[in-house]
């Protein structure tokens, strides 16, 4: 025991000893929580220890282990870092509260003691200028995501310079490709536009070219709606670039409300170059022709229609064979004149069938003279 005492004594001895050589401490009398206070040579203190080390480390000791190193590394030793030996976290802490905690797995939290990933964070977090998400220690390259903020405008971007972006939902399964062309697939991973859809597609409003110009459905009344900006330019149909156009809607200019179907110049409200088939066709009039029946209606007789024939060549009002060619007709102003033609010869008939029967009349008296 007393040999314990000696070797005890010899060490203190000897730390004494190789402290001042540097400094002096001694207790603190203004703080009775101050152990010690550092001296400096001249017994000034300091706020500061310098220490000279042979060694690469400090280690901070408890019950016999070295849980906590301290080092300067690199190059000229230019470099600072705090070794935690064990598989337990390193803890920054302020104000007595845990603010910072790497785990044994190299983990990061902010906020939380128990992170699950490389950072996480509880809590609102702020960049001033990006966040880059690579595999590289470039911004861009292969499966890059950031955030970026210049001069106040805010960019959130993905890039991917091999292979297509992908847009997943629950299940994991993607909905939506960004193909490397510039291609977008939504329900399709081959789109081969610009925008590709498999499915049904929902437009408020679709604007096709650099114009005010779209097809659209009105909010208001529900109405489909097609519009064009451009002067004198109508909507044309075909069926493929070059062909003639099939059916083309004037909007504006010379044509504007006027359709036309085989044609791009349509000279009425529906023009159509062709054959119409049609079950039913339905034409509004006003004057039809009764008023041939009326009793005031000047009548020709047949000797006055067949010298205008034979002068003209064709019946009276109705137009020649070379106008129809030309002009074209009316349907419902030619469905009245024929019209008018064969109650003028109804009453011909009439009227023939009047003298037939008075002749007969006449022809019965003679025969009973006789």
């Amino acid at each position: 025991m007393k040999k314990q005492h000696i070797i005890l004594l010899s060490a203190a001895l000897f730390i004494c000893k190789t402290l001042s050589a540097q400094s002096s401490t001694q207790p603190s009398s203004s703080d009775p929580e101050t152990l010690q206070t550092v001296m400096e040579r001249g017994n000034s203190t300091t706020t500061s220890i310098n220490m000279t080390l042979t060694t690469d480390f400090i280690n901070m000791n408890s019950n016999g282990l070295q849980p906590v190193q301290v080092n300067a590394y690199n190059t000229n030793a230019q470099g600072f870092r705090i070794i935690q030996r064990s598989n337990n976290p390193l803890s920054l802490w302020t104000n007595t509260t845990e603010r910072l905690t790497i785990d044994g797995n190299g983990f990061v939290g902010i906020g939380t003691a128990s992170p699950v990933s490389r950072l996480s964070v509880n809590g609102t977090a702020d960049f001033q200028t990006r966040i880059g998400f690579n595999n590289k220690t470039q911004h861009f390259g292969d499966g890059t995501m950031f955030i970026n903020t210049i001069n106040g405008i805010n960019d959130l971007g993905i890039r991917n310079d091999v292979g297509d972006v992908l847009f997943a939902s629950g299940g994991h399964t993607s909905q939506m490709f960004l193909k490397p062309s510039g291609n977008v697939g939504i329900g399709t991973s081959m789109p081969a536009y610009k925008l590709d859809v498999s499915g049904t597609s929902r437009f408020d409003y679709a604007v096709i070219g650099s114009g005010v110009q779209g097809f659209y459905q009105d909010a208001i009344n529900g109405a489909y709606r097609a519009n064009n900006s451009s002067s004198d330019n109508g909507f044309y149909f075909q069926n493929y670039q070059g062909a003639s156009t099939s059916m083309y809607i004037g909007l504006t200019g010379a044509y504007a409300g006027r359709v036309g179907i085989g044609t791009v110049a349509p000279q009425s409200e529906l023009a159509v170059k062709g054959t119409i088939t049609s079950q039913k066709i339905k034409v509004t009039l006003k004057d039809w022709a009764d008023y041939v029946f009326d009793s005031s209606y000047p009548l020709k007789s047949l000797s006055q229609v067949e010298t205008y024939i034979q002068q003209n060549k064709h019946l009276p009002e109705i137009p020649t064979a070379a106008e129809v060619e030309t002009g074209g007709i009316d349907l419902g102003t030619n469905q009245v004149l024929l019209l008018k033609k064969i109650e003028e010869l109804t009453l011909y008939i009439i009227q023939q069938n009047k003298d037939m029967q008075e002749m007969k009349e006449r022809i019965k008296a003679l025969e009973s003279t006789k």
